[in-house]
């Protein structure tokens, strides 16, 4: 059972308002619940995709998965994902080209990280995996909690991001306004 709950109001006359509510675990810090981000999986083994897919979920994760790079590009158009863990040696285009390929083509894929993993951890695929644009490299067999903890830094990563640069942007039009007066 949930102690220590509150409800703040914020009453504009009338006109709207805003109502906030706070639950509060002992011992736990503030409840939120957590937007639920998609991840992809684009690998030609379907176990590695069932696998993965299984795991992220159990997460609370919304997945996708794809068995090659031109049907991952395409259903990310529609489906913008947060993050995604892609193969290298698939069938027709490779993860390499695949990245590039997210890169280009996508107009939020800065926003979107690619993790590549791969069970040909050379020196030259890892290096080839950064220079296309990947924020990470697993290697082959891969342990569970090793991805979730590399999700997880990925997701506080951006968000830290993204608040420094909301933050830059208030920042510019504060000091806009101040300059148009």
């Amino acid at each position: 059972m949930l102690q220590d709950t509150r409800r703040e109001t914020d009453s504009d006359g009338g006109r709207g308002g805003r109502c906030d509510f706070v639950n509060k675990r002992p011992g736990s810090g503030l409840l939120r619940m957590p937007e639920q981000k998609l991840i992809m999986v684009v690998d030609d083994e379907a176990v590695v995709r069932e696998v993965l897919c299984s795991y992220l979920e159990l997460h609370g994760y919304r997945t996708v998965s794809r068995s090659d790079g031109l049907s991952a590009i395409s259903c990310a158009k529609e489906n913008m994902p947060d993050l995604v863990f892609l193969d290298i040696k698939m069938p027709g285009m490779d993860g390499i080209k695949t990245c590039n390929m997210f890169k280009k083509t996508l107009p939020s894929s800065p926003e979107t990280g690619i993790i590549i993993i791969t069970g040909y951890g050379s020196p030259e695929n890892v290096e080839k995996s950064f220079v296309c644009g990947a924020i990470d490299v697993i290697k082959k067999p891969f342990d569970l909690e090793a991805i979730n903890k590399r999700v997880n830094i990925w997701f506080e990563l951006r968000s830290v991001f993204y608040d420094e640069f909301a933050r830059r942007l208030v920042y510019r039009e504060r000091v806009m306004e101040i300059f148009r007066t």
